[in-house]
């Protein structure tokens, strides 16, 4: 008789932690972990090899089932509505500050202070706080931006030959 009422346990925890994954809650998944408990102890009042197989079975299974139905959930139509979907890009969380930087890739400058390797330039009119590629760039030396990765602005000094060669384009 305790061994039909252990394997109903783990399978009504099972049933139990099915439920967990569409029903978030906390208590379902309590209440599969002491049905699953409480089986595995009736399992052992049993017969020790008994016991011993049933809880082997559940370390196994428990992790491999909550894995498959995680893998399969966000495929079915009931997870695609529970489970939110990320930015596919990270154009859409862009804040518009940042949008803004982007536009000044290509751009070029002055350094209004001295660049160790950070300092303020003056771009199209405004001031940015500016990082240079690691040289230390002197006040009032022409920049260029070459990066803009988030709100952080990457410089270059620009050579006098590497504006000959623009205007002449």
């Amino acid at each position: 008789m305790n061994v039909f009422l252990s394997l109903g346990l783990a399978v009504g925890g099972f049933i139990l932690l099915f439920m967990e994954l569409f029903l978030p809650s906390g208590i379902l998944g309590v209440a599969a972990s002491i049905l699953m408990t409480a089986g595995v102890i009736l399992a052992f009042v049993e017969s020790t090899l008994f016991g011993v197989i049933l809880l082997v079975v559940l370390v196994v299974a428990v992790p491999f089932v909550v894995w498959r139905i995680l893998k399969i959930l966000p495929k079915t139509s009931i997870g695609k509505a529970i489970l939110l979907e990320g930015p596919s890009s990270h154009e859409e969380v862009a804040t518009q500050p940042e949008i803004e930087l982007r536009k000044l890739a290509g751009k070029q400058g002055t350094a209004t202070s001295q660049l160790r390797p950070a300092g303020i330039a003056e771009i199209e009119g405004k001031r940015y706080q500016v990082i240079s590629e690691g040289m230390i760039i002197d006040e009032g030396t022409k920049i260029e931006v070459i990066d803009v990765s988030g709100n952080r602005i990457m410089v270059r000094a620009v050579r006098d030959d590497d504006t000959k060669l623009l205007d002449k384009k």
